[in-house]
């Protein structure tokens, strides 16, 4: 079953949402965006955006990850600039936008598990050129989880292309 699912994905058949591209903020993710574009692009799909809202969790608490409407203007802004700018660099490709409340990674996770290619940014941190994922960081004391890249890498269902975005993390 697993392998019949890879080899799906591999194909392009069976995925609703193509290429991901993971962003956390406009304009800071248009590296992630281009790179996703050429990916859909590449493999005759279409390109999903992604954003995932963590502060609007219900109760202050992060769970998992789910569609919310209504978008506040910041998301909106966000997405339709990112859809604009897709739709200009390749047209004709088929543009979706994806907008989810709760935690991030799982909103990253739950999606690329219908995902041919998942890219995400590094959010400021630079890549390692080793492993091709983000630079080795410790854990957010802060938060007590580990950098929402690095876990991707680690966790998601799909193949992940990491791009340096160049840009600090909030």
């Amino acid at each position: 079953m697993a392998g019949s699912r890879r080899a799906e994905r591999a194909s392009g058949a069976g995925s609703d949402v193509g290429v991901v591209a993971a962003l956390g903020r406009w304009p800071g993710d248009e590296a992630v965006l281009r790179r996703a574009v050429e990916g859909a692009v590449r493999r005759a799909t279409c390109v999903t955006i992604l954003h995932v809202d963590d502060r609007r969790a219900s109760g202050g608490r992060v769970g998992p990850a789910r569609p919310v409407l209504p978008r506040t203007h910041e998301e909106h802004a966000l997405l339709v600039a990112a859809e604009r700018a897709a739709r200009e660099w390749q047209p004709g490709l088929v543009v979706r936008t994806v907008l989810y409340a709760g935690s991030v990674l799982e909103g990253i996770l739950q999606t690329s598990r219908r995902a041919d290619l998942v890219v995400v940014g590094t959010g400021g941190a630079p890549a390692d050129p080793v492993r091709g994922g983000p630079a080795p960081t410790a854990p957010d004391p802060t938060e007590g989880r580990e950098p929402v890249t690095a876990a991707v890498v680690a966790r998601a269902a799909a193949p992940v292309d990491v791009v340096p975005t160049g840009t600090a993390p909030r």
